[in-house]
């Protein structure tokens, strides 16, 4: 994570001219670079670090270690903005951005946990990537126009946009565990019928998920596939 906040420190020196309008540059450089640098940032850390670890062993393990992940990457944001900002910029961080990066961060660990673990439907951790970054960027937008950026036909709707923006995505993510958990080896019968001796009734699952349920690694940075629902 602090390669990622140098990264941005010095893409911002090289980028941004000192003589340019400070909003308009500060909206397309939270859009265009930190969005896209803090979420790919978060996924290579999980896909790196806890997907090849045998304790993720069931798809809802892709949305626990990433949403870990977020929250730890906003809990190192805040501080750096507390140190330069005071206090008081916590209290509304903690309330909207540190949602946002455990939330954008949980899309892409359901896609790891699907990807991990074989189903019908095979999720596209490029996609959840993007939509990740999609989000975080719009998330940006909004929250630079609630704090005055023009145009002011829109800036004032910028709160109730924001907050719209979060509730969509925290459903989307709700949906995402209940789906990870239904699809857990874990599951009370889920492999029942397979384990369970002829004649003898139903047995306890499996202590841990079948290698045969796990997908080989996919890429970092898959391209194509279908669509997750």
């Amino acid at each position: 994570m602090p390669i990622a906040a140098v990264l941005e420190r010095v893409l911002q020196s090289a980028l941004i001219p000192s003589s340019a309008p400070a909003t308009a540059w500060t909206v397309a450089f939270l859009s265009v670079v930190v969005a896209p640098i803090e979420e790919v940032a978060k996924y290579l850390v999980v896909r790196l670090r806890f997907y090849p670890d045998p304790e993720f062993n069931e798809p809802v393990d892709g949305i626990v270690y990433a949403t870990t992940v977020g929250l730890g990457f906003a809990t190192l944001e805040n501080a750096v903005y507390m140190v330069r900002l005071g206090v008081q910029v916590v209290i509304l961080r903690s309330l909207v951005s540190t949602l946002l990066h455990v939330s954008c961060a949980a899309l892409v660990g359901y896609a790891l946990g699907r990807a991990k673990f074989g189903s019908p439907t095979r999720a596209t951790i490029g996609r959840a990537l993007l939509a990740s970054i999609g989000i975080h960027a719009l998330f940006n937008v909004l929250l630079v126009a609630g704090s005055g950026w023009p145009p002011p036909a829109w800036a004032p709707a910028a709160p109730l946009l924001l907050i719209g923006l979060m509730v969509m995505v925290y459903r989307r993510v709700d949906r995402e565990i209940v789906d990870s958990l239904k699809r857990s080896p874990f599951r009370p019968g889920r492999h029942r019928a397979d384990s369970a001796p002829p004649g003898s009734g139903a047995s306890p699952g499996p202590s841990r998920a079948p290698e045969s349920d796990r997908n080989p690694d996919p890429p970092l940075f898959p391209s194509s596939g279908r669509d997750f629902k």
